[in-house]
């Protein structure tokens, strides 16, 4: 299952087209779906209380394998308990994904970088990481997994995460509440 909405008919698919609408066929309605740009580094103003991230904690290429302690969940310190709550029960709907599958470590966290400097731009608040449960990675242990759950901890723009439903992923993903960007 294709998680890309069909392309646009080309020029040469008219006679194709007309065959269809000759025989009847309407298509489908185009579904709500917005394709990701080429993010803009968004302004991030932190809150003097915001002071738990530096660049120097962030996660790196180097050290990003060493991430066996990653939370399973988490919330940052300025946030309530309830907000992971209501994060799990879905208080939010998930607005953007992205799956990291197949992805190596670099490219991943590469693109899991871009992904969330496009949320914050468009100005989404909760969205889903798939980064699978590891049992297709070499010896059965898991490197995204832990690597994207210790790297969004870092992030200063994620109020929480925690795994998402089964039905969406489960342990293999993650829902993740981002704030609000401010702007100035």
């Amino acid at each position: 299952m294709s998680r890309h909405p069909p392309a646009a008919p080309k020029a040469d698919d008219a006679s194709f087209c007309a065959l269809m609408r000759a025989e009847g066929v309407t298509p489908l309605p185009p579904r709500a779906r917005v394709e990701l740009q080429t993010p803009k580094k968004p302004r991030l103003r932190l809150a003097p209380e915001d002071t738990a991230y530096t660049p120097e904690n962030d996660i790196s290429m180097e050290n990003a394998e060493n991430a066996e302690n990653a939370p399973e969940q988490h919330r940052r310190a300025d946030q309530s308990p309830r907000v992971l709550g209501d994060l799990r029960r879905g208080r939010w709907p998930v607005q953007a994904e992205i799956d990291l599958h197949g992805l190596t470590r670099d490219e991943a966290l590469a693109a899991l970088r871009d992904f969330l400097a496009d949320c914050m731009t468009r100005g989404l608040r909760c969205v889903r990481v798939i980064h699978g449960k590891g049992h297709a990675s070499p010896g059965g242990r898991a490197i995204l997994k832990p690597m994207t759950r210790q790297w969004l901890a870092c992030r200063p723009e994620v109020l929480a995460f925690c795994s998402a439903p089964p039905r969406d992923g489960g342990d293999g993903a993650l829902l993740v509440l981002l704030c609000r960007l401010k702007s100035g």
